[in-house]
């Protein structure tokens, strides 16, 4: 070839070089092929039209162009490779270094992960920006960078502030002074102080430690003679307890035995077929006894007849009163008129207790006619008191909370995970006396537990001891009106506390509810309905 065609072909190698260098800095193929977004910046200062784009260091792209819009803010259209996302809360930033081109950065938002633990449990993944430029009110923001013109101004504020901090120093300085020699003056005066109070209070400490030891020397040898006179008393006394304890265990078996010999009676069909029979007799006697007053009725128009009838009546009057008065010893009520205050005047015209038939009634009370003479409703009444006197029956019908879970292995033996209904039964012997005795069984048919107790009242109040739930115990009622309280303490391996609420909507019959094994967290909360007869 000759010299002319070898410079031809250089020229055009140089110009190929040069449209492919231009070619490469300008990215005109992604220009040309990519998407196109817009970003709205307040500024585009240091940014020009070809500036490359960087989303996390990675070249995607380059700056299309710059318009300027009417509110003088830009709007900068970028170019961006095809196969490249952009993910929607990314950053917009202006790199303007101080040598070298400047370009525009895109700072993708954090992903969650191990860098950044904060973000745990938020999606992993992003929404993308659309392939297009959206319209202005849709575009994302872009940041300026803070220029040094931006820094200086913000600076001289700085200044501005601190001299006039310097200047109000300068002001309040001699009264800071002042006060501050005050303050050091006053702390001095309270330090001679405090030495003066800790040097008294150091003497008296010592004069109290001195009296302290006083007092624990004399109390070690009062411990000493109290634990001497213990063991003395103990020694001589082991054998009255362990004498007590026997009888106690005695006494426990005997009444085992009788509540077991109770129970198979009370099981025993014969004895229920007694019962039956018992209470068709006392059907019949009572057609006797209204036959008989009707008798009686018709036999007393005569006048005589009806005084004999009031005598009777007063004998019989005179009788159960005395019966009372005798009651009084075990704790009931006497009544006796002469005898006692407050008792039963003799009816008008009866003769008293002891004179001879037919004599003449001092009084002058006017003859009562035949319908109003009432013996036999008059005898019933007055036994039915006696017998009320002397013995009362209580049954009680309960039902029980479920248990709690676990409370089985730690709570008291006698709540087990039964809800009932369970009956109860109880005789209380001189229910009315200021000493009664209370004996029954707990739980019939099932974990039958026995009660043998004596109890004392104290006007409302009656207290006392004995066996509950066949071990030791305590037992207290209180009862005003139709409201009573009942609270039972017993077990002393396991010291289980009852307390019952009832009220009396009936008489003889209560409702009641409360707590078993109170003071425990496995407590069942209980309710029923009982009667007394």
């Amino acid at each position: 070839m000759s010299k002319r065609a070898w410079v031809g072909l250089f020229t055009l190698l140089g110009i190929l070089g040069f449209l492919s260098i231009f070619y490469v800095i300008t990215d005109i193929a992604t220009r040309s092929n990519g998407y196109k977004i817009g970003i709205h910046f307040n500024s585009a200062a240091g940014l020009r039209p070809a500036a490359l784009v960087y989303e996390s260091g990675v070249g995607i792209g380059a700056v299309d162009r710059i318009d300027l819009l009417p509110d003088y803010t830009t709007e900068v259209i970028v170019a961006v490779r095809k196969k490249v996302d952009i993910p929607t809360g990314s950053r917009f930033l202006i790199n303007t270094p101080l040598t070298g081109e400047p370009s525009l950065l895109i700072v993708p938002p954090r992903r969650p992960g191990p860098e950044n633990p904060e973000l745990r449990g938020q999606p992993t993944g992003f929404d993308t920006l659309p392939h297009e430029v959206l319209p202005l009110a849709e575009q994302p923001k872009g940041t300026n960078p803070a220029t040094i013109t931006d820094l200086l101004e913000e600076g001289q504020g700085q200044l501005r502030t601190l001299d006039r901090m310097l200047a109000d120093f300068s002001k309040t300085e001699p009264k800071m002074l002042a006060e501050l020699q005050s303050t050091l003056h006053n702390a001095n005066e309270l330090t001679s102080n405090a030495n003066a109070s800790l040097t008294r209070l150091t003497d008296q400490f010592s004069g109290i430690t001195d009296s302290l030891q006083k007092s624990l020397t004399l109390a070690s040898s009062n411990i000493v003679d109290l634990s001497s006179s213990l063991d003395s008393t103990a020694k001589v006394s082991s054998g009255r307890v362990d004498t007590l304890l026997i009888s106690l265990n005695g006494a426990a078996t005997q009444l085992s035995a009788s509540i077991d010999a109770l129970h198979a009676i009370a099981a025993n069909p014969q004895v229920k077929d007694n019962l039956l029979e018992t209470t068709r007799s006392i059907a019949l006697t009572t057609k006797t006894l209204a036959d008989l007053t009707n008798d009686l009725r018709q036999v007393t128009g005569n006048p005589q007849t009806q005084g004999q009838l009031r005598d009777t009546v007063a004998h019989i009057d005179a009788a159960t009163q005395k019966a009372d008065s005798l009651l009084s010893a075990l704790g009931g009520k006497s009544s006796v008129y002469g005898v006692d205050s407050g008792a039963t005047p003799i009816p008008a015209g009866a003769r008293p207790p002891g004179a001879k038939p037919g004599a003449k009634s001092s009084g002058n009370a006017p003859v009562a006619s035949s319908a109003s003479v009432g013996l036999p409703a008059n005898i019933r009444s007055k036994v039915g008191a006696l017998v009320k006197n002397l013995a009362e029956i209580q049954i009680r019908v309960s039902q029980l909370a479920p248990q709690r879970p676990g409370s089985a292995a730690i709570g008291s033996p006698l709540l087990t995970a039964d809800r009932g209904p369970q009956t109860d039964i109880n005789l209380i012997a001189l229910p009315k006396g200021n000493t009664s005795l209370f004996l029954g069984a707990n739980d019939i048919g099932a974990k039958t537990t026995y009660n043998f107790s004596a109890l004392s009242a104290i006007g409302h109040l009656k207290v006392g001891g004995g066996i509950l739930y066949s071990r030791l115990g305590l037992i207290a009622k209180l009862q005003q009106g139709r409201i009573g309280l009942e609270t039972r303490l017993y077990d002393l391996r396991h010291p289980t506390l009852d307390a019952y609420g009832s009220v009396s909507p009936l008489p003889h019959f209560q409702l009641f509810g409360g707590e078993r094994d109170v003071l425990q967290r496995d407590r069942r909360a209980v309710f029923g309905l009982q009667a007394d007869f």
